[in-house]
């Protein structure tokens, strides 16, 4: 299935994902167990912007989305992909995810 990433409900330009449908987990609890797992200070992950030896905060993208989904979710068989990048959300049928 493809979806879209957004990171504001007032633009209207996002990525573009492929998510195999092989998972019988929703979009919504997949997203929740990302963000779990990208501010959790106990993991190590190359999201972190480190000052001082201290985590601080993350920057991150769709791509780290599909990096997790990949390493995590789909683990063998297909795989989640990045299709295009900052395109315009203008297809209603893509359930969208907003980050």
């Amino acid at each position: 299935m493809n979806i879209y990433i957004k990171y504001d409900e007032e633009i209207t330009r996002g990525d573009e994902l492929t998510i195999p449908e092989t998972c019988d987990k929703s979009l919504e609890l997949l997203q929740k167990e990302f963000l779990k797992w990208m501010f959790d200070k106990d993991v190590d992950h190359k999201y972190w912007k480190v000052i001082n030896d201290v985590k601080v905060y993350c920057e991150y993208d769709s791509t780290a989305f599909v990096d997790w989904l990949n390493s995590n979710v789909f683990i063998q068989g297909e795989k989640a992909s990045v299709l295009k990048k900052d395109i315009e959300t203008d297809n209603k049928d893509f359930e969208v995810l907003y980050f």
